[in-house]
């Protein structure tokens, strides 16, 4: 229901409000949405108790208060999400779920439900350490744990390497890509590639395990075995156990004196493996195959064949795999392979006539499965370097045919070259495109006039990742380019840079009201470390945080003046009506912040309110706040602009109608300095 004051039957919240915010932000906590309604509630009060004209006696101000402070709930839950996800499990085995349920003994996929619950109910500050994950061995892992790892850590990148033919564990790892790339690939730059060159079988060995593969009712990826042969896969029948365990014997005391170091016996399980390990070592020597001890250096190891997945040996004899311990079920087809291709020269399989039909029968023409080489082939998208292997002059070529794309310039290993300055050389100002002293400022709100609080809560958003994978020099700016977008920092001045970003790669900025350039174009340097990117002129700089690609700006002594926010330094909507744009800043909470008026010495405070700062019906004006700090932020906006300094709605400059942020962050040191460079500015 909707929120109302008694005593005069304000309404402070409707119910249509607190649905549409609950409903607009369905990836926030249980415990964020709590929070934020109560300061939203808290805020519109606040507005109720000031200047109206119903009064309230402070004994009434402090019962409201009070009241609606924890009017949607407690600012913390203290329920466990241990104790909910046992009533959950409790639930499920009461449906008729078999499982086991231990004492707070979780795997992989307790823990991946954990966190999901964590993060659906309690978490108010999201991880903010990652920004890249990279998995190996995947096929181990179930989908559930990559949606989960996706949903709480929704703003990383990542790179997913793994073979899913071995995936031994049939049930809950991934049998194929196709669910994984859906949830995974979503972005413009993302793509998927396949690693076919096999640097480990001989190509015998390569096609036997293949010929295993193809038995399966799933799709195989292609392997392409380096052209190294070998003896073929030698297939013998022995007649009893005894037989078996000799010709195991004369094998293995064969490849030792061929010169083979690391052996192996891959048995079916550890009970087999155990048995076979004792017969074996009454008349050959068996290292230690426990694999938590094991060394994994010379020898022969009896291992079941769980514990070889990732191993290799120059040797290896399959023991028995019989019908019975390998039937022609998906599962033991990826069993059955793992097993063969742990081999790098040579493959003994010995059994004692019940070959399992995985090896002893070939696949029919029907049955036989179609390397799926178009279907998967790796498609590039954009610039992005993908997991298989590309020639160098294949690299070039695409590096080459990138640059065009984007008007050239961009460079990666060539940014070392970045290091010297430009020149500085006179160069003729640019007529501005509109005449402003006859254009009017299309906002319909007044400067300094009070923001509704409607218009304060941001749109919501699908992932944004303006990590910095490309940069661009030229004489005049530095592009850098994410996927998100592209920020361009133009030096125009020793103290002025001018900031402008555009979602998307395309290289063209559009052309703005104040196209301002200095008599002298400065001189300016890009440098790089490894985990920033810096650009600047004599007196001020700005470094970009390659992993999020926020901006920090300095003075020339190397102090602090202004930082982006780091979670999300920028938002650009231009496929709402109007476009929307937000700058997110973080300000200190002792630094004074002003939006400039008409006048010469009209400066209107500003710190923790929301203000419109552009000048609604008047001469079209550059919007300016002023720091004590000395600095300025001139921005280039010709209809509504918004300076926000309230925490729970965020602290940013917003502006409508415009495609492109665009501003000019101004260094006077003092603040009437800052204005009269401000002023140089709009002058154009």
């Amino acid at each position: 229901d909707q929120v109302e004051i008694p005593k005069n039957k304000v309404v402070l919240l409707t119910r249509e409000r607190i649905e549409k915010y609950i409903n607009e932000n369905p990836m926030l906590s249980m415990q964020t949405k709590i929070n934020t309604l109560n300061e939203i509630l808290k805020a519109k009060l606040d507005n109720e108790l000031i200047g109206k004209s119903v009064s309230y006696s402070k004994e009434e101000k402090k019962e409201l208060y009070r009241n609606y402070k924890f009017h949607f709930g407690k600012d913390e839950w203290k329920g466990s999400i241990f104790e909910l996800y046992d009533a959950f499990l409790e639930s499920q085995r009461s449906k008729g779920y078999h499982f086991m349920i231990t004492d707070h003994t979780y795997d992989i996929y307790d823990l991946a439900a954990l966190a999901y619950l964590y993060k659906r109910i309690k978490e108010t500050d999201g991880i903010r350490e990652a920004s890249h994950i990279i998995i190996d061995e995947a096929q181990d892992f179930g989908m559930m744990a990559y949606a989960v790892l996706k949903y709480c850590l929704r703003w990383c990148t990542y790179t997913i390497m793994g073979d899913v033919s071995q995936n031994i564990y049939y049930e809950y790892g991934l049998n194929d890509w196709e669910e994984l790339k859906k949830l995974i690939l979503t972005g413009e730059y993302d793509s998927f590639g396949l690693l076919k060159k096999s640097y480990r079988n001989t190509v015998e060995i390569s096609n036997f395990a293949t010929e295993i593969l193809r038995h399966g009712n799933f799709s195989i990826y292609p392997v392409e075995p380096i052209i190294r042969h070998g003896n073929e896969v030698l297939v013998t029948d022995c007649e009893n156990e005894e037989k078996l365990i000799q010709s195991a014997v004369d094998i293995i005391l064969g490849w030792q004196k061929d010169g083979h170091e690391t052996i192996a016996v891959i048995c079916r399980d550890e009970e087999e493996a155990h048995i076979v390990s004792e017969q074996l070592g009454k008349k050959v020597t068996i290292t230690d195959s426990n694999v938590d001890t094991a060394t994994f250096e010379e020898g022969v190891m009896v291992l079941p064949v769980e514990y070889t997945k990732g191993l290799e040996f120059d040797a290896v004899l399959l023991y028995d795999p019989s019908n019975q311990k390998y039937p022609a079920k998906d599962q033991y087809v990826k069993l059955l392979y793992v097993a063969a291709t742990r081999a790098l020269h040579e493959l003994v399989v010995i059994h004692q006539g019940d070959l399992s039909d995985l090896i002893a029968k070939p696949v029919s023409e029907e049955k036989r499965m179609t390397i799926l080489k178009d279907k998967y082939e790796s498609k590039r998208v954009g610039f992005v370097t993908p997991v298989y292997e590309i020639s160098e002059e294949k690299k070039e070529e695409d590096l080459e045919r990138y640059l065009k794309r984007t008007q050239k310039n961009y460079f990666g290993s060539q940014l070392d070259q970045s290091s010297s300055s430009t020149k500085t050389e006179p160069i003729q100002k640019e007529k501005m495109i509109r005449d402003t002293n006859n254009t009017k400022n299309l906002s319909s709100h007044a400067f300094n006039a009070i923001v509704d609080p409607k218009s304060l809560t941001k749109k919501g958003h699908s992932r944004i990742d303006c990590a910095i994978r490309w940069v661009k020099k030229s004489e005049r700016y530095v592009d850098l380019a994410s996927n998100y977008g592209v920020l361009r920092l133009i030096p125009v001045s020793e103290t002025i840079i001018r900031v402008q970003f555009h979602r998307g790669q395309a290289s063209e900025f559009e052309q703005g009201c104040w196209e301002y350039e200095s008599d002298q174009r400065p001189s300016f340097t890009l440098r790089k470390s490894t985990t920033q990117y810096e650009v600047a002129t004599t007196k001020i700089a700005i470094r970009i945080d390659k992993s999020t690609g926020a901006m920090i700006f300095y003075d020339k002594s190397g102090g602090v003046l202004l930082k982006e926010d780091e979670k999300l330094p920028r938002q650009v909507e231009t496929s709402t009506h109007p476009t929307q744009i937000w700058m997110n800043f973080v300000w200190p909470k002792n630094e004074k912040i002003y939006a400039k008026g008409i006048l010469a010495d009209d400066l209107q405070r500003v710190n923790t309110m929301a203000r419109y700062i552009s000048f609604g019906g008047k001469k079209l004006r550059m919007p300016l706040l002023l720091s004590d700090k000395g600095y300025g932020l001139g921005i280039a906006a010709t209809h509504d602009t918004i300076f926000c300094d309230i925490p729970m709605y965020g602290r940013y400059v917003y502006t409508e109608e415009m495609k492109q942020i665009d501003y000019y962050f101004i260094y006077g040191g003092k603040m009437n300095e800052t204005i009269e460079m401000y002023q140089e500015i709009t002058r154009g």
